[in-house]
């Protein structure tokens, strides 16, 4: 069940239609190839960055790309 995840993000602007952000995503996220998934989703948009499992079992991600892809990446993460 994804519906329990939460996600932490800082949004940071670096001008224009670039974006970055650093989130953190909760819940049912490891053992579900979950950052495998969001690797696929932020390329598939042509975002930069990366993407972690953490020991206390939350996924860290960074992605850098146009505003707009970010901030689907993130629904995506939120799904």
């Amino acid at each position: 069940d994804t519906k329990d995840k939460g996600l932490d993000v800082s949004p940071q602007s670096t001008g224009g239609d670039i974006a970055r952000a650093h989130a953190f995503v909760s819940g049912k996220v490891q053992g579900v190839f979950y950052r495998n998934n969001t690797v696929k989703q932020a390329n598939g948009r042509s975002l930069s960055g990366w993407v972690r499992n953490l020991r206390d079992g939350r996924v860290e991600l960074c992605a850098e790309g146009r505003r707009d892809q970010i901030e689907d990446l993130l629904e995506w993460c939120n799904r």
